[in-house]
């Protein structure tokens, strides 16, 4: 199940859609389910106006969860992480495209069998802060992520891509709420999700 809503309309590669380019500048949710990952870079491509030339071994699926809209240029932020954790690199070539291909050490980014989340398989979530600052929100997410997720902190658009399993993507929701609703750090946290180990390793975070 694949899906990118762009404002009003939605976009469907595999019907051969295309969107205008007045639509360029509007901002995306995401929203994929065990989707098809090059069906993923066409959808990428059409919305970052980016050419990709994609390895033939680029091969596999891909679960985002995008809960607030995203500019063109946080969707390829996106986009370079979920590549990232599927083993894969984007590397810019000198006429401008960007080339799809397998990153060395691929295998260390790979996803890992389990019984929990999707299918036993990692997912990205994007969180975006209205009043914190994304890098404050990583350090506090950090410590309760799986020692192989990925987590990335873009302090320009004031968002945080994350990959790891479902129970962790909400432990990260909760620490996000917590810290975001006032827009500054309080001395008190309520953490509906976490355990009590996880609690005091993210507030030992606080001190640095």
């Amino acid at each position: 199940m694949r899906k990118i809503a762009i404002s009003l309309a939605v976009m469907t590669l595999a019907l051969g859609l295309h969107m205008p380019s007045a639509q360029a500048a509007d901002d995306h949710q995401i929203t994929m389910q065990q989707a098809d990952i090059r069906a993923f870079i066409n959808d990428v491509s059409i919305v970052t106006g980016k050419t990709f030339l994609v390895d033939p071994r680029v091969q596999g699926n891909v679960t985002i969860s995008s809960e607030e809209k995203l500019s063109p240029g946080e969707v390829f932020e996106v986009f370079k992480n979920v590549m990232r954790v599927h083993g894969y690199t984007v590397i810019r070539t000198p006429t401008g495209e960007y080339r799809v291909t397998l990153m060395q050490g691929a295998a260390q980014d790979a996803p890992f069998v389990s019984n929990s989340g999707y299918d036993g398989q990692f997912a990205t979530t994007v969180l975006k802060l209205q009043h914190s600052d994304a890098a404050d929100a990583a350090k506090l997410i950090k410590p309760v992520m799986h020692s192989q997720g990925i987590l990335t902190a873009n302090a320009g658009g004031n968002i945080i891509v994350i990959t790891d399993f479902p129970e962790n993507l909400r432990k990260a929701r909760e620490i996000v709420k917590a810290m975001d609703t006032h827009g500054m750090l309080t001395e008190s946290f309520s953490f509906r999700n976490i355990s009590a180990l996880d609690a005091q390793e993210t507030l030992k975070a606080l001190g640095g």
